[in-house]
């Protein structure tokens, strides 16, 4: 069991990046949105995409990267070593919290989060991802990221 705890744990603090506790002061001139629980939706479909620049199911993480560098966000593309329940995965390394994962299933991305909320309460951690059906976007810049690729805006962690 100590063995599947480690990657688990990863995947979390991965997925997390590094955004600060409730307790703790953002970095100077970043603003961090920290609402008190999930944002989950659970009625919205985002298999089929409502827009142009909008994506449902991809088939590689490549593929999210350009969809995101499409709808207008920078990425200085770095591939990264797939952790947890991901298939794929990567950041753009332009010093935000932007990491793109894709997921073999729906069911695994559901999973990730779940995993990723537990986690992160534990650790009283905050993140604010982008949720499509095989994919999760972490981003600073999340309502954005969410609204111009038609994704699902999920921001877990605890303010207190």
């Amino acid at each position: 069991m100590k063995r599947r705890a480690i990657p688990v744990a990863a995947a979390v603090l991965l997925l997390a990046g590094c955004v600060p506790a409730a307790d703790e002061d953002p970095v100077e001139g970043e603003e961090i949105s920290t609402p008190a629980e999930a944002v989950v939706n659970d009625d919205q479909d985002t298999s089929e995409p409502d827009s142009d620049t909008g994506i449902g199911e991809i088939a590689s993480v490549e593929e999210l990267r350009d969809a995101y560098i499409a709808a207008g966000f920078e990425c200085d593309w770095q591939e990264d070593i797939a952790v947890g329940l991901a298939v794929e995965q990567g950041y753009c390394s332009e010093g935000k919290n932007n990491i793109l994962v894709m997921y073999a299933s729906e069911a695994d991305t559901q999973q990730q989060l779940k995993q990723s909320q537990e986690g992160l309460a534990d650790l009283g951690m905050i993140a604010t991802y982008v949720v499509g059906p095989n994919w999760i976007i972490n981003s600073d810049n999340g309502a954005a990221v969410a609204a111009a690729l038609n994704g699902e805006l999920v921001v877990i962690g605890d303010e207190e």
